[in-house]
């Protein structure tokens, strides 16, 4: 009875402290709940509002990130140990991201801006190397950082400092009628290639082929594609427009990365690319402006003396635009392009060339022995008859002659051949068009060594190129070739023609012509 009496005054006191808690929320919390309630309503109806500006703000974002440092490492090493690290002669090459801040709003009108920009992006060589440096020491004997933004002055130059540096500028804009434009700007970078160890860095990032079968499996990569398809589909046609500029980088193709003395070759350019696209047209240019190409030593403190230059600065530019009803056009022309051959350039190239050949090689040998250890393993398992049940991965290859034929009618198959459909640019094939130009050509063969070079023989030429219907059954083309050849005679300082001239009425000289013309019935 006592029990039974506590439990019901334990039951009085609950239902009297849950009724002055109700009593209480009813006269102070409901309102704050009713107000903020009627403040969402309220803020929801102002947005409904056709007065309301809609250039007012309706999100706005900062974000920054600092950055990061990451250290590649080639082959594996277990972790399974708390304290485990990574052994120092693994090291491949460290990145490090230095600030990348975005920033932008969202008004009312669904419009859309936003800025970002990246201050810096270093690569560098960490590998531990037969002298016991690696990349994070003061190395002067090798090449350790291998991209990195220039470091840019400031305007009035009153204090001399450096202004900091900015490698990436990226703007978005969306206005209300969906039309994008992005203005991509890249500034001024050094980039040093050494083509077998760009080639090992870039195996790093290939996946392997295991966990791409199990991410296959699961299903992650069909999804992730079907929701791009899907956010692609919803998304409102609109113009878009993509401008594209990178400033004069220095690119370096470099013999021997483990010598800063090493030659090198030198390339510096100024791109711009334009893209835009509205509805069933298109249109992209694109210019590469005072390119020119030198041989030099890497090392900075000799760099100047022993430049010598390959080619001369030119321009080449490239359009192309499809409207609707019509097929592509493309123009490719290309302005005075005069090379310096020298046997130090030749054999500067051809140093490059067997680089990147054996390590194309190696590799191709590392994967033979790769498959030799596992046909061995795999043929003392089948001996020792271990491991007989346990399943073993399938690779599953899509061979084209394992797919199933789709059968076509034949009248399908004649109307897409006449209306050119299937090809890039889809459109009507009697009317593509693609004109490539080189103006004049010049190529200068030259003994000696550096800027101390005698000239031998010179080689003029133009060339022009008209490609017509290339997606079509009748496909064109119709080129033509100017030629004319000289050596120099060093007694008497003058060019003499090694292949003559055409000598015309009222001896009128003119160079040597060849036409071609291709078609296709």
């Amino acid at each position: 009875m006592q029990q039974t009496n506590r439990h019901t005054f334990l039951f009085y006191i609950y239902r009297l402290f849950f009724a002055l808690s109700r009593s209480r929320r009813s006269t102070s919390g409901s309102r704050t709940s009713l107000l903020s309630e009627q403040s969402a309503q309220q803020l929801q109806a102002a947005l409904k509002v056709p007065e309301r500006d809609p250039e007012s703000r309706a999100v706005e974002f900062v974000f920054k990130f600092r950055g990061f440092r990451a250290d590649l490492h080639s082959g594996e090493t277990p972790l399974n140990r708390v304290g485990e690290t990574r052994a120092a002669e693994t090291a491949l090459a460290r990145v490090e991201v230095k600030l990348l801040a975005v920033s932008g709003n969202v008004l009312l009108s669904s419009a859309i801006f936003a800025q970002a920009y990246l201050e810096n992006c270093l690569l560098e060589d960490n590998r531990l190397h037969n002298d016991g440096a690696s990349g994070g020491g003061n190395g002067n004997s090798r090449i350790v950082r291998l991209m990195e933004a220039k470091q840019r002055g400031e305007g009035d130059g009153s204090n001399g400092h450096s202004k900091r540096t900015r490698m990436i500028d990226i703007e978005y804009n969306r206005d209300p009628e969906a039309n994008q434009k992005v203005d991509i700007t890249i500034y001024s970078f050094v980039l040093v290639g050494s083509v077998p160890y760009l080639m090992e860095i870039a195996n790093f990032f290939v996946q392997d082929q295991e966990v791409k079968y199990e991410w296959g499996q699961s299903g992650g990569g069909n999804q992730g594609a079907q929701g791009a398809v899907a956010t692609a589909g919803e998304a409102p046609p609109g113009k878009i427009s993509l401008f594209v500029k990178i400033e004069e980088p220095d690119i370096f193709l470099v013999e021997n990365i483990d010598n800063v003395d090493t030659d090198a070759l030198m390339l510096t350019t100024e791109l711009q690319f334009k893209f835009w696209t509205a509805e069933e047209s298109l249109s992209m240019m694109a210019s590469l402006t005072n390119v020119r190409c030198h041989t030099c030593r890497f090392n900075p403190a000799h760099r100047e003396e022993t430049m010598a230059q390959i080619l001369q600065p030119c321009t080449l530019s490239f359009t192309a635009s499809r409207t609707q009803g019509h097929g592509m056009r493309i123009n490719a022309n290309i302005s005075d392009l005069c090379l310096n051959v020298s046997p130090h350039g030749i054999v500067v190239v051809q140093k490059s060339v067997q680089a990147v050949l054996d390590s194309m090689s190696k590799a191709a040998e590392e994967a033979a022995g790769e498959e030799g250890t596992g046909a061995r393993k795999s043929s003392l398992a089948y001996d020792s008859h271990g491991g007989l049940w346990k399943p073993r991965h399938f690779e599953d290859d899509e061979f084209w002659f394992l797919k199933a034929e789709e059968s076509v009618e034949a009248v399908e198959a004649l109307d897409s051949l006449s209306s050119g459909a299937g090809g890039f640019g889809a459109g009507p094939s009697e009317d593509e068009q693609a004109i490539i130009n080189i103006n004049n050509l010049v190529v200068k063969l030259e003994s000696g060594v550096g800027n101390n070079t005698i000239p031998m023989l010179l080689l003029e030429s133009s060339f022009s190129c008209d490609v017509r219907n290339w997606s079509g059954p009748r496909m064109s083309a119709i080129g033509s070739m100017d030629l004319e050849v000289a050596y120099y005679n060093s007694k008497l300082a003058l060019w003499e023609p090694v292949v003559e001239p055409v000598c015309q009425v009222n001896r009128f000289y003119r160079t040597h012509q060849y036409d071609c013309e291709a078609h296709v019935l």
